[in-house]
């Protein structure tokens, strides 16, 4: 995506039309279905936040709302809604940037959010998609993150945009930089420096996961909106429930699928999908496998993020690797 077809999207603030329309037509702006992925909002009764993210006009979408405050927080009727509930620090905002890539990411009360997480959360947020729009309460602050970030290493590699209406004060960034998964799922060991054989294509009317495998092998498909099985887990994810997600796997997703395993599930809201269906490898088939079903649907049931990692490598997919590699720390 071009620097110019951003342009504008912050003028209905200037013309006393609000941050909510500006986003609209910042969504509007994708010929494609985009995941949007919203922090630090506090507000989350239901037709505050329905009606801000218009979600009956953008059904084909997904919001993911990061927020520990949505706790017994019902969306009930909205099918395009994620709700993560887990208390945020820089380890997830950091391994979230690792694992997924949300085309869309709406921090507000970014002054606070931002200051109490530190350097290494913004610098996360910044590699977890190609648009952050940053909602500040004061100018001040506004300004010395600017600051911040042309002093960092993404200085030459990130477009802004600046706007003020009624006491607030938005930034929107587009980074120019090219995007990698750092991860293949959030309970993977992270390889040492920069892996660059998952590439990131994101442009506006397409977006696509370009990886390229052990044979030399380079895979083309097309990017899913949504959140990864296993990111909306470590994240404590309420919405969708885990009753929902468990019924849903094992009646609507067992389909034929070389690795049919929570990493290549995704989750987008009332509805899932698979993804990674070509493999240089053989693996057995799971979905007839009533022992591996057995213990998918307990570890789906699963709501406390601490039992979900041990029951991953240690019963569901177990491996005294990993299992090691746990105990020291590694994830």
């Amino acid at each position: 995506m071009e620097l110019r077809h951003l342009l504008g999207i912050l003028m209905c603030v200037q013309n006393n039309t609000g941050l909510g329309n500006s986003i609209t037509k910042l969504i509007k702006s994708y010929s494609r279905p985009i995941t949007i992925f919203v922090v630090g909002f506090d507000n989350v009764e239901n037709s505050y936040f329905h009606d801000f993210y218009n979600l009956n006009l953008f059904k084909n979408h997904v919001f993911i709302l990061f927020s520990e405050t949505v706790k017994d927080y019902s969306f009930s009727g909205k099918t395009n809604v994620i709700a993560l509930s887990r208390p945020i620090n820089t380890s997830i905002v950091t391994r979230l940037s690792e694992v997924e890539n949300f085309d869309i990411t709406i921090v507000h009360n970014a002054d606070q959010f931002c200051s109490s997480l530190g350097a290494q959360s913004v610098d996360a947020l910044l590699n977890m998609g190609p648009t952050i729009l940053f909602c500040f309460s004061h100018y001040s602050l506004r300004d010395h993150f600017i600051d911040y970030l042309a002093s960092s290493s993404l200085k030459n590699n990130i477009d802004l945009i600046e706007d003020t209406h009624k006491n607030k004060y938005y930034l929107l960034a587009h980074i120019t930089k090219q995007q990698y998964i750092q991860r293949q799922h959030w309970l993977e060991i992270k390889k040492p420096g920069l892996d660059n054989s998952h590439v990131i294509q994101s442009e506006l009317h397409l977006k696509q996961l370009i990886k390229t495998i052990r044979t030399g092998m380079i895979i083309k498909t097309d990017w899913m909106p949504g959140i990864n099985l296993i990111s909306f887990k470590m994240c404590n994810g309420i919405w969708p429930s885990s009753s929902f997600l468990n019924k849903y796997v094992m009646n609507d997703l067992r389909v034929p699928h070389p690795d049919w395993s929570p990493n290549n599930m995704i989750v987008q809201g009332e509805k899932m999908a698979l993804i990674d269906f070509y493999h240089d490898t053989i693996v057995p088939k799971k979905t007839e496998n009533q022992f591996f079903l057995s213990r998918l649907s307990h570890w789906l049931l699963l709501k406390n993020w601490k039992e979900v990692k041990d029951f991953f490598w240690k019963k569901l997919l177990p491996s005294p690797g990993k299992i090691q590699a746990m105990n020291n720390g590694l994830f």
